[in-house]
Order: structure tokens, then sequence, then C-alpha cells
């Protein structure tokens, strides 16, 4: 997974999707794949080395254009490719953005459809069923709303993106028996450490582990005598499923195979964008649609 972009395909109970992925040290020592930089048309022509980057995943996939939505780390809102707007890239390629909207899932409405986004280590889950294609952000936050950890009800509507997606397959009509999901470049378990008693984030902490271990016990992992636990995005991810009546479930590409390319924590110096705002190190996934 580390050449400047590897690709590969997996079948989603029927559903064929070519998969992309590059690290940020394929496109230079100092660079990230982070689409943070780019939210308008002018950001287009400040970013240069971003546009040849990100145009020789143009090519290589052999599409013209590529729908990267702004994932929020706290959205449960799933989009399609008509509420993105267009930016030209040179003039040729096309990149959906729409800084406005952040998204916990996307549709691949289209044979050929094609997502762009960054990543540093939160799971993507891929659902099928009834002919459609959906592809979920689930990272801790999307999957656990922080306001119900604290006796609330989801400001969002939903505990997780999991329960939005499975409820939007519903008012599409999709038997729930007839959704699949594959869970995909996970960070490794071992790497994503939390301690109960953190001066900042214990009380959050605590609260998340008892919620997940009461709920869904596999996607917790405590570590005894020393005051930290593990979050299992994949078998948080498995388990949530489960709960919604999808039971075709697999996982692959986790990235404890490749843990170089998990950045959640990443110490060493960020590069910047033409603002001069740091931008964190990222990796470039593309999720494409070809049935």
């Amino acid at each position: 997974m580390c050449e400047p972009c590897e690709s590969s395909e997996i079948f989603v109970r029927g559903t064929r999707i070519k998969l992309f992925v590059s690290g940020p040290d394929a496109v230079g020592e100092r660079e990230s794949w982070s689409f943070a930089r780019i939210k308008n048309q002018s950001d287009i022509e400040k970013n240069p080395d971003f546009v040849t980057n990100l145009c020789r995943i143009y090519k290589e996939a052999g599409v013209f254009r590529i729908d990267a939505p702004p994932f929020g780390v706290t959205s449960m809102d799933i989009l399609e490719s008509s509420q993105l707007i267009p930016l030209q890239l040179d003039g040729v390629f096309v990149l959906g953005r729409n800084q406005w909207r952040g998204a916990g899932g996307f549709f691949l409405n289209n044979e050929g459809d094609m997502l762009g986004t960054s990543q540093a280590g939160c799971a993507f889950v891929i659902m099928t069923g009834g002919g459609y294609a959906l592809v979920l952000h689930a990272s801790r936050d999307n999957l656990i709303a922080r306001e119900v950890l604290f006796g609330q009800l989801p400001m969002r509507g939903y505990v997780s993106i999991i329960d939005a997606a499975v409820k939007k397959f519903d008012e599409l009509r999709v038997p729930r028996n007839e959704l699949s999901a594959s869970i995909l470049f996970a960070m490794p378990t071992n790497a994503y450490i939390r301690q109960f008693n953190h001066k900042i984030f214990g009380e959050y902490n605590r609260k998340f582990y008892g919620f997940v271990k009461d709920r869904w016990p596999y996607g917790v992992k405590k570590q005894n005598g020393n005051g930290t636990f593990f979050i299992d995005l994949e078998g948080l991810c498995v388990s949530q499923l489960y709960d919604n009546e999808v039971r075709n479930i697999s996982i692959g590409y986790s990235l404890k195979d490749h843990p170089e390319l998990t950045y959640s924590y990443d110490c060493r110096r960020n590069p910047v964008d033409h603002n001069g705002c740091e931008l964190p190190r990222r990796n470039f996934i593309g999720i494409q649609r070809f049935s």
C-alpha cells in the first residue's frame, strides 16, 4: 500500500468495487493527501502540487470525475453526487466538493462512480443491497454519538452512522437480509489506545468504555493493570451491523497489516497549505463502483 497508488478489487455480494490507496510519503516527504485545503475553485490554483498528484489518480482510474465529500467525524448525513459542487482540474477533470455539507455516508449510484477521500485510520464501510452501493465513514464519533454517553438523546437522530445507513436502506425498501457490508482500512486496535484517567478526556473515555462494553463488547479491549483500553473499530462495526440484522459481513485491508499508514497520532512535523496552516498527514483512499 505504500506505492504511489496501489489498486485492488473486491466484491461486496456481487457488487464489484475497485480500491485505490496511496500513502502521503508517495507524494512527497512533507506532503499530505488531505482534501481540507480544497474548498472552492480558487483553492485548485493555489495547490498545484496536490492537483498534479490527484490528476495521476484520475488517469490511473480512467475517470473524469471524483467526488470528495468532506466526511465529518460527527455527521450522519448521507449524500450523493448531485449534492456536491463541481470544481475544475486542469480543464479536464472534475472534483466534487461541498464545504457546507459534511457527510457521514456517500452513495455511488452508477457504474464508474468514484469516491476520493483522505484517511488516517478511521474505518470505511461499504454497504450494498437492492442495487445500491453506500460508503460510510466509520470514525469513533460517527459510530458512537458523544452526547448519548452522557445520557442525552442523539442530536443527529442516530447513535451511529450504521443505524442511519440501515434506516436509509429501509426507506429504499431494501430488506435487511439482502444487505451486505465490507469493513475496510481500520487502524490497528493496538494503535487506538485510551486512558481511563486522562487529565482532559478521562471522563469521556470511562463513559465510552462502559457504554460500548455493555452493548458491543467486541468494540473495546481493556489492558489489565495499566489503566488503558483499546478501541476496536472493526469489532464495533461488526457488532453494530449485526444488531441491525446485517449478516453478510466481511473485513479487509486492515491497517494492522500496514501500520505505517496510521497517522491519527502522527508526531512528525505536518505539511502546510498555501495559507501556512498545518495539514495532517493523510492517505488517499479511492473507492470506485464497477457494477
